[in-house]
């Protein structure tokens, strides 16, 4: 574990010099590292960043490719850490690790599409239900705005009826109602933000992090 801290800190010391012979250093930093596990959330989270930074100001394709290479790994990395650990990655942006953020219409719908399944509305951190419920009834189909407003199924009944069976999201679905509605995108935009979702992400995958 010491010898990795040591690693990262090294990393992270010579990442902004572009002298002669650094270069050589960061691939030699960066082939250790890919051997060396990272068990805390603290060396793991300043490696990330080091790796960001090269990844903005490589020296060269090889540096680059290295690293790019080095944040692919990170979804390994995560998983192989407690569950105190990972905790503690909430919302650094690191692949594998989740992050929450009432991200807005475009955002939000970028995320479904690019990130099936690993985007989703954390409904344990929404408290405004009265809210949904108004906005709900302005997206359903009078046939499914009966079944909401007489049915008194509740929004979170509604939103697995409107399922119908279909594999997917409650952000998928939501994404869904608003693309159907056919309003100004500026009125869509706004009526979404509005709600000021949740949405939870865990990036995955190459380019996530």
């Amino acid at each position: 574990m010491a010898a990795g801290r040591r690693l990262v800190d090294a990393l992270a010391a010579v990442a902004a010099r572009y002298a002669p012979g650094e270069r050589a250093e960061k691939l030699a930093l960066l082939d250790a590292l890919e051997r060396t596990p990272l068990g805390a959330a603290g060396p793991l989270g300043r490696f990330h960043e080091a790796l960001c930074f090269l990844q903005a100001y490589p020296d060269d394709p090889e540096v680059l490719a290295r690293v790019d290479r080095a944040l692919a790994g990170f979804p390994a990395r995560v998983a192989r850490l407690g569950a105190a650990a990972r905790a503690r990655l909430h919302d650094s942006g690191i692949a594998g690790a989740s992050l929450d953020y009432p991200f807005g219409y475009p955002m939000a719908r970028w995320l479904a599409r690019r990130f099936r399944g690993d985007a989703e509305i954390a409904w344990a951190k929404f408290d405004e239900a009265d809210r949904l419920d108004e906005t709900l009834s302005l997206l359903a189909s009078p046939a499914e705005g009966d079944a909401f407003s007489e049915g008194g199924i509740g929004w979170k009944r509604w939103l697995q009826v409107a399922k119908g069976g279909r594999r997917m999201t409650d952000l998928d679905l939501l994404i869904e109602l608003f693309e159907r509605t056919g309003l100004p995108e500026e009125t869509r935009d706004w009526l979404f933000d509005n709600l000021a979702l949740p949405i939870r992400w865990t990036p995955r995958g190459a380019g996530a992090s």
